[in-house]
Order: C-alpha cells, then structure tokens, then sequence
C-alpha cells in the first residue's frame, strides 16, 4: 500500500505500521512529543470525533494499523496512490 499526505509529494508505503511511523515523523496530525502508540491513540480519537470513523476495540495491531490507514484515507487525510 502507498498513500500521501494531501498537498505533500513525499509518498509513504509498505506496510500499514510504517505508514503510520512515517506520519508520526512527518508530524501528521500529531500531538507534540507523541511516542508511537499516544500518536496511534490520538488518530483514533481525531478519526471517531471528526469523522465517525471507528477502529473495533481490541484489534490486533496489524489490523489495527491497517484501519487507522484506511480510515484516514476514506476521511481525505491521504490519498490512496497504490494497494
């Protein structure tokens, strides 16, 4: 998968959870100073309150990774360049 920050060439891919650290470096939506899993946390919350978008509690990290992603993606933080 490949996706990119609207407005930002920098593509990021591979795998969900490196998509996901390469937005906490480029400070994509991120709280000042968030490790991985407050920034993983935080993207939960932004996606259920600004966009009713909701990842299953207790998902497995992988799959929670994967829908973080694709939720930002449906919501138009990203664009889905490649599957």
């Amino acid at each position: 998968m490949k996706v990119a920050v609207r407005g930002n060439p920098r593509v990021l891919g591979n795998t969900p959870e490196e998509i996901l650290a390469g937005l906490l470096e480029l400070g994509f939506l991120a709280p000042e100073g968030a490790a991985l899993e407050a920034y993983l946390n935080h993207l939960e919350q932004v996606l259920a309150d600004q966009h009713g978008i909701r990842v299953p509690a207790g998902a497995a990290p992988g799959e929670r990774a994967e829908r973080l992603v694709l939720g930002l993606v449906e919501s138009g933080q990203l664009d889905l360049l490649e599957d």
